[in-house]
Order: C-alpha cells, then sequence, then structure tokens
C-alpha cells in the first residue's frame, strides 16, 4: 500500500523538546489517550501503536534506556483526561507523551475548552515532555475532533498527526479497504495499530537528528 506519511504532518509544531530528548540516557515514553490508545482489538498490547513505537525507538537510540507507559482509558475523552493528567500521566514522568482524544472529544466549543485545558497541564509537568498528538478518525463517515484539536496544536505549536489525510483518504481513493484494519470502522487490529505507528516512526525518524 503506497501511503506517504509526511502527508500526516498536518501541524510541524516547534520541535525543541523533542530534539532535547536526544541529550537523555533516560527516556521514558507514555500514551495518553482512550481505547486505541489503550490497545483496542490488537491481540496483545505489544501490539498496541504506542508500544510498537516504544520498541522502535528502543532500536533507534541502541545505547539509551526507555521505559513505556500505557495511559489509555477506553470511552474517555479529553474531560476525563484533563482530571487524570496529574494522577496517571505525571507519575510516569514522561519525556515523550503521544496524545490521541480525537475520536472521543465532541467536535464542540466545550470538548476545545477541555482539550486545552489538558493539554497545558501535560506541557507543564516538571518532566517537560515533548508531545505529539495524533488524530484517528471513524472509517466509515471519517468524523472526529480533528480539527479543533489541529487549533490548539497551532496555538501552541505542537506536532499533530492524521490520519484523516493518510489512511482514510487512501480508504476513500480505494487503496486499502478498512476491512484490512479494522472490523468496526474505528478500533485498528493489529495491522491497523502497525500502520498508526509506521506513521509516528516516520515523524520521529524525520525530526531526530542523525
Amino acid at each position: 500500500m503506497d501511503i506517504n506519511w509526511n502527508d500526516a504532518i498536518i501541524c510541524k509544531g516547534n520541535n525543541y523538546r523533542l530534539k532535547n530528548i536526544q541529550k537523555k540516557e533516560k527516556i521514558n515514553i507514555a500514551a495518553f489517550g482512550g481505547s486505541i490508545t489503550q490497545g483496542s482489538l490488537a491481540d496483545s498490547v505489544k501490539n498496541s501503536y504506542s508500544y510498537l513505537v516504544y520498541k522502535w525507538m528502543c532500536g533507534r537510540f541502541p545505547d539509551k534506556q526507555f521505559r513505556y507507559f500505557n495511559c489509555g482509558v477506553g470511552g474517555t475523552g479529553s474531560l476525563y483526561g484533563a482530571f487524570r493528567v496529574d494522577r496517571d500521566l505525571a507519575t510516569c514522568e514522561p519525556d515523550l507523551v503521544i496524545v490521541d482524544f480525537s475520536v472521543n472529544d465532541a467536535a464542540c466549543e466545550e470538548a476545545l475548552e477541555t482539550f486545552e485545558g489538558m493539554m497545558r497541564q501535560v506541557l507543564s509537568l516538571p518532566s517537560k515532555p515533548a508531545v505529539i498528538i495524533l488524530g484517528n478518525v471513524f472509517y466509515d463517515r471519517g468524523e472526529s475532533a480533528q480539527v479543533l484539536h489541529s487549533m490548539i496544536a497551532r496555538h501552541y505549536g505542537l506536532p499533530m498527526l492524521s490520519m484523516d489525510t493518510t489512511l482514510y483518504r487512501a480508504v476513500l481513493e480505494g487503496k486499502i479497504d478498512r476491512r484490512d484494519f479494522t472490523p468496526d470502522d474505528l478500533h485498528p487490529d493489529n495491522y491497523g495499530h502497525r500502520l498508526l505507528a509506521e506513521c509516528i516512526e516516520n515523524y520521529l525518524d524525520r525530526t531526530f537528528v542523525s
């Protein structure tokens, strides 16, 4: 399947925090979101997109020590996420956080406010983590809160990657059948998680200094 993962970058952001990761010897990677982040429909957490990214990072920087934390809770949006930053995320002392509440947040002003409040908490954590926002989508109708979340990404200079402009576009163009990677038009199977990981890995690889 021919997907240009560079098309996923709908907001490049300021990558100084991400590049600073390379200066560290010990790096904590956390995934923060809903059921997709939790690994729903993958047959093991080790086949979830965030764990695959963690393993990729281990291979990309074999001289560093990595720890992985999955802070996904199914069926929750950024409103509940805002209450979980201190409880679930801060304790991980993350250096890199992958955030995805795109399919659980409604496309409304209230969700925009809760997402911004949550992101301000994440960015203010003592560990000063780099953040990547991931935008997933309903593959039967193309709906998500991506547009609202991208407004926050641009305002705070955060990178955001979109499945709307890549994987969903490939579905619409007939390059891939959505049943090849999602049985319910939303949650990815093992192959779907692999595709999400490839998208994130592509962005990280082009951002890090060799």
